[in-house]
């Protein structure tokens, strides 16, 4: 995301949302990360 859209300002709100169908398993598994763009650039940055 950082790098797709690196031309959008440190104040940019953004969101991502990825679900996964388990076919195996009872349940579904859900990973969700959002923020200003500038927050996560900063962390990409510091490794955390």
């Amino acid at each position: 995301m950082i790098e797709r859209y690196g031309d959008l300002g440190d104040g940019t709100f953004v969101s991502a949302r990825q679900e996964n169908l388990e076919t195996i398993h009872q349940h579904n598994v859900v990973a969700e990360r959002f923020g200003l763009l500038g927050e996560l650039r900063a962390e990409v940055a510091s490794g955390t």
